[in-house]
């Protein structure tokens, strides 16, 4: 009987608590407290989400600002050398094309190792000199001057005159001496004062070659000595004719200005 009643009091007292609103989510709390003293005390919670959100962006931006900080003063021992913007990129652009330019110089520089200077079209000797040609046209005069052993690419058959544009069959090799131009074109000449000299080529024998450096034998008998000189009856040759006296010195008074010779 006891518990019966405790249990209807115990509902009794529940129905008689105030029902309280239902909070939404986004709404404040407010708790109150019931102590022993006679004040109440009341505790509002706000929800901080947009301050939250706020402060994340502003430490966001700044640790981008220290990220992207670049380039902006070089230290070369004890100078310091500042600069007005972000000089990075530039840095970039000038160490990417430093590293081109040697790359080139090296390329360039290897072949000063690995390879012979090539002497195919460059005279080095007198023979060699003597295979160059000096071209020059009948009409206007015009010169050209083909690399050794490029004639056909320089001075091809189908060449025309660059100032007056004549065939081919007007020019004329002012090393030719055979040619009657050659010798008109050196005589009318002003510029120029020319010397003919004769350059002998050696040819080469192709059975001596890679054989040793001993001149060749022949089978032939050796010529035979000269006569004796003299006429046939034995008797020595004249005498040479003696040689003209010489001239006097002039007088110690000789002028040659006043020489009446001149």
């Amino acid at each position: 009987m006891a518990c019966l009643l405790l249990a209807l009091s115990s509902a009794s007292a529940m129905r008689l608590l105030p029902r309280l609103p239902a909070r939404s989510p986004a709404s404040p709390v407010m708790r109150a407290t019931d102590e022993p003293m006679p004040s109440r005390h009341v505790r509002i919670v706000v929800h901080n989400a947009e301050l939250l959100s706020a402060r994340t962006a502003t430490q966001t931006k700044q640790k981008q600002q220290q990220t992207s900080k670049g380039i902006e003063s070089v230290s070369i021992g004890g100078t310091t050398i500042k600069f007005a913007h972000d000089m990075t990129t530039t840095f970039k652009w000038g160490g990417l094309i430093l590293g081109l330019v040697l790359v080139k110089i090296l390329r360039k520089g290897k072949y000063a190792w690995t390879e012979e200077p090539n002497f195919k079209y460059i005279s080095r000797n007198a023979v060699e000199e003597a295979e160059l040609h000096e071209f020059q046209c009948e009409s206007c005069g015009f010169t050209i001057f083909p690399a050794r052993g490029r004639e056909g690419k320089f001075f091809p058959d189908d060449y025309r005159c660059q100032n007056c544009n004549a065939k081919k069959e007007a020019f004329f090799d002012m090393n030719d001496l055979s040619d009657p131009r050659t010798i008109a074109a050196l005589e009318k000449d002003e510029d120029f004062e020319y010397e003919i000299e004769e350059i002998v080529v050696p040819v080469d024998d192709p059975e001596d070659e890679g054989g040793d450096d001993t001149p060749p034998t022949s089978n032939k008998a050796p010529p035979p000595p000269p006569p004796p000189t003299g006429t046939a009856k034995g008797k020595p040759d004249a005498p040479p004719p003696a040689s003209p006296p010489a001239t006097p010195p002039p007088p110690p008074d000789f002028d040659p200005l006043n020489n009446p010779l001149i």
